[in-house]
């Protein structure tokens, strides 16, 4: 989640909880509200389900408030601290050099690479498609790519690895190959 997106869950989350806790503390405090929903509290079950709604927004409000919170969040750059200075990492640093990476090592094409970039953990997750030529076996090729990639990317930016979605396809019989 952006941490514009975290800052407007949050403020909302907050301004839900404060709403509801003022409607609930008038009604059970003072016994009376405006005079708009005086006309609904003129039976007792209308007054239950008033105040089983305040304590759905209110809990609705602590969810949305704790999500804000708890979420990490990712961006486009990603900020490590080192010893001679702050080192700067963009998405399109991680995509090049997983792109060049694969080229290098293993026969595929059309490789779409889509990494995340998480904040508060200094960690990254990739999400990598692609199509291969291998008919062996698909899973061992798997194994070996998603290996490389953590290998590379750890070894030349220094950030780990959280995961790797790696969707491999076998390419069909025929398929022409565009030549970069």
């Amino acid at each position: 989640m952006s941490r514009f997106k975290k800052f407007i869950w949050g403020l909302m989350g907050l301004l839900l909880i404060v709403l509801a806790g003022i409607q609930l503390v008038l009604m059970y405090n003072f016994g009376s509200l405006t005079t708009s929903l005086q006309v609904l509290m003129d039976n007792e079950i209308s007054y239950y389900i008033l105040t089983g709604l305040l304590v759905l927004v209110f809990l609705v409000g602590f969810i949305m408030l704790i999500s804000a919170i708890v979420v990490p969040s990712w961006g486009r750059l990603l900020w490590l601290q080192q010893d001679k200075g702050r080192l700067k990492i963009s998405k399109t640093a991680v995509i090049s050099l997983v792109q060049q990476s694969l080229a290098q090592h293993f026969n595929l094409t059309e490789v779409v690479v889509s990494p995340k970039l998480i904040d508060r953990q200094k960690q990254i997750e990739l999400k990598v498609q692609a199509v291969t030529f291998n008919t062996s076996n698909l899973s061992e090729q798997g194994n070996q790519i998603r290996t490389q990639i953590v290998n590379d990317i750890e070894n030349y930016l220094g950030v780990p690895v959280k995961r790797v979605n790696l969707q491999l396809k076998q390419a069909a019989k025929g398929q022409k190959v565009p030549v970069i």
